[in-house]
């Protein structure tokens, strides 16, 4: 995928407010802010439209990457194995292991990811601002 370039409404104000502030909190910002509009874009519709049970869809989280401390994953954790199964399908299978079923691959989490890029950025780039305030307004409510 190439680069992405978006106009965040109140951009300059709030990179000049978020330089005031120590780089913890500017972490923590940016976390919750991609965590909070990833789950509101993709991760509670997703959950609704796939055809699986709720056990298999409580495993589509918005969570952290290891290795950018920034980033967030948005969708099934590592521990919905069989949600990847239904997902990609399995092989057919050779040898002691082949009278096993074969599970046609769906691809439905990745083509409702696809869908969702624009969507994300549009909201991304309106809330923004709206969710620094209210993220401002938390941090001083418990300096009190």
């Amino acid at each position: 995928m190439g680069d992405i370039t978006m106009k965040v409404i109140g951009g300059k104000t709030i990179e000049k407010a978020l330089k005031e502030l120590p780089i913890k909190t500017q972490v923590q910002f940016i976390k919750s802010v991609n965590r909070n509009i990833g789950t509101k874009e993709i991760v509670k519709p997703l959950k609704d439209i796939l055809p699986y049970s709720t056990r298999t869809t409580q495993n589509i989280k918005a969570q952290a990457t290891r290795g950018n401390k920034l980033a967030i994953s948005l969708g099934p954790t590592t521990d919905s194995y069989y949600l990847r199964m239904l997902e990609r399908g399995t092989i057919k299978r050779k040898g002691l292991n082949a009278g096993k079923v074969l599970i046609k691959a769906r691809h439905t989490i990745e083509r409702f990811t696809d869908s969702k890029i624009k969507p994300l950025i549009n909201r991304y780039s309106k809330e923004m601002g709206e969710l620094f305030a209210k993220f401002l307004k938390n941090k001083l409510r418990r300096l009190k």
